[in-house]
């Protein structure tokens, strides 16, 4: 088993990413997305070609996204994915 206090350090930030809401931290993505006149904290497993795991505690919500996308381009898969997670958590 993998102890709570393990889990809730290693989603922890290390760096802000860019200029805008996204962070990173021991191979975790986070950022905040609006909803209802708030931000919702959501953090994220990003894997080669697609897969994603977006977790967003304050809803209870997990979003898994598989995909083929090796090689070559994959941003419209990577846009696509992140448009529709928007969706969920909008619609949650």
């Amino acid at each position: 088993m993998v102890p709570a206090a393990w889990i809730a350090a290693s989603l922890q930030p290390s760096i802000a990413v860019g200029n805008g809401p996204f962070r990173y931290g021991r191979h975790w993505w986070g950022g905040m997305l609006p909803r209802d006149g708030r931000d919702l904290a959501w953090t994220a497993g990003v894997g080669y070609g697609g897969q994603r795991l977006f977790i967003v505690p304050e809803l209870d919500l997990a979003v898994v996204f598989t995909a083929g996308a090796y090689g070559g381009d994959n941003y419209a898969v990577v846009r696509t994915e992140f448009a529709l997670f928007r969706q969920i958590v909008a619609a949650a």
